[in-house]
């Protein structure tokens, strides 16, 4: 199984734990909050579990493996980042979905990367002028019209789609190293104050 199959086939397993469990969130979108958290050095705060299951009965089985799977997915994520090798890997549907599919989840795991970026509650303004130039163009894919799409599409949209896609890893990596940036800047500052 290649790396592109193993990854589809966990954006469709955890697609359809999210459903069965009545979540409120989308696979992709539930992997790029973690992306965003990660990126922005935070933990996932419990409450979001609340918030992904509002509409969920207390002790539900299926909510608690979801869950489970939410964390193992945030864990996995957390060692790609990491890690010694390329990074994170998106989480987003199978190359043979149908366009508009594919669209809606790039637009999803752009809502969810947004959403775990602001958690962190500082201004835009903190971090490097690419990683808010990023944070602006992932915005903008958020408003795709994925019902303008065809099912099929021809070379020039799976290029553009591809693009997109390779584009979010970079923005990703650029954003968390920003961050990291103003983190480890404000430590140092902090640390050369008189108290």
């Amino acid at each position: 199984m290649t790396q592109g199959e193993e990854i589809s086939d966990q954006y469709d397993l955890l697609k359809q734990q999210l459903a069965t469990a009545n979540a409120s969130i989308q696979a992709a979108e539930a992997h790029g909050f973690i992306c965003g958290v990660i990126a922005t050095d935070q933990k996932v705060p419990g409450e979001w579990f609340d918030e992904v299951f509002d509409q969920s009965e207390e002790g539900d089985l299926l909510v608690s493996d979801c869950k489970s799977s939410l964390k193992q997915l945030y864990t996995e994520t957390l060692e790609e980042i990491e890690g010694a090798g390329v990074g994170m890997r998106l989480l987003l549907p199978s190359d043979v979905k149908p366009m508009n599919e594919r669209a809606l989840a790039i637009s999803q795991w752009c809502q969810g990367f947004l959403y775990g970026v602001g958690l962190t509650g500082k201004k835009a303004q903190t971090i490097s002028t690419e990683a808010q130039e990023a944070l602006e163009d992932m915005t903008e894919f958020t408003r795709i019209d994925v019902d303008a799409l065809e099912d099929e599409a021809d070379s020039d949209d799976e290029d553009a789609l591809t693009e997109v896609t390779e584009f979010l890893w970079v923005a990703a990596m650029l954003v968390r190293d920003s961050y990291l940036d103003d983190a480890q800047l404000n430590s140092t500052d902090h640390s050369n104050e008189y108290h």
